[in-house]
C-alpha cells in the first residue's frame, strides 16, 4: 500500500532531516559566534556535537528503511531530491566565488537546503519540514536585502542555523515519543 510507503519515509525522512539540521545548524552557529567570540563559538560547538550524539543515539531503530509497494518509488525521488540539493549547494556558490559574488554563497546554500525541506514535505508530508524549509528559504533573502557584510552573513548563519538545530532537535523529541508515527497515521486516516 502506497501509504504505508509514504508514512513510513516519513518517519525516515523525519529522522535524517532531524539530524541533519542539528549538525549542519551547529555548523552554522559556530560559524555566526565564531565572528563575535571564538570561545562562543566553541561551546556552542561542543553543545551541538553533544546533541548530536544523543540524538543518534535516542533515535537508533526509529525509523528504519522502508520497504513494500511505493517504497523504492519514494526513495529514487527523495533521494533525487537529496543529489540536487546537494550540487546545488556546492556548484552554485562556487560558481560565485569565481565570478566575485562569494558575498552570497551561503544565502544559496541556506535556500537550497530550503528548497530540499519543501521538495520532501511535498512527497512525504512532514509538516515541520514545510516551516522550517519556508523559514530557510525566507531568511536569505531578507537579509540580503536588508543588511550587508559581515552582519549579513552572521545574521544569516545564526537565524539559519537556530532554525535547523530547533527543527531537528524537536523531530528527535517526536521520534523518541514514538509520535511521528502516531502523526501520519492519525494524517492517513483522515
Amino acid at each position: 500500500m502506497i501509504a504505508d510507503a509514504t508514512r513510513q519515509w516519513s518517519t525516515r525522512v523525519l529522522r535524517i532531516s532531524s539530524l541533519c539540521g542539528i549538525f549542519f545548524g551547529t555548523l552554522w552557529l559556530v560559524n555566526a559566534a565564531h565572528m563575535v567570540s571564538t570561545t562562543g563559538a566553541a561551546a556552542i560547538g561542543a553543545a551541538g556535537a553533544a546533541a548530536f550524539v544523543a540524538s543518534v543515539r535516542v533515535t537508533r531503530g526509529t525509523a528504519p528503511r522502508p520497504t513494500g509497494p511505493g517504497a523504492a518509488e519514494l526513495e529514487h525521488r527523495i533521494t533525487t531530491a537529496g543529489i540536487v540539493q546537494a550540487i546545488a549547494g556546492v556548484v552554485l556558490p562556487v560558481t560565485l566565488l569565481a565570478t566575485g559574488h562569494g558575498e552570497h554563497s551561503m544565502a544559496v546554500v541556506v535556500a537550497s537546503v530550503g528548497l530540499l525541506f519543501l521538495w520532501l514535505d511535498r512527497d512525504v508530508d512532514v509538516a515541520r519540514l514545510r516551516a522550517v524549509g519556508w523559514a530557510l528559504v525566507t531568511v536569505p533573502i531578507a537579509t540580503t536585502m536588508l543588511l550587508a557584510g559581515s552582519a549579513r552573513v552572521a545574521t544569516l548563519l545564526a537565524v539559519a542555523g537556530a532554525a535547523m538545530v530547533g527543527n531537528g532537535l524537536l523531530g528527535v523529541r517526536e521520534l523518541r515519543g514514538g509520535r511521528a508515527e502516531r502523526t501520519t497515521r492519525a494524517m492517513g486516516a483522515s
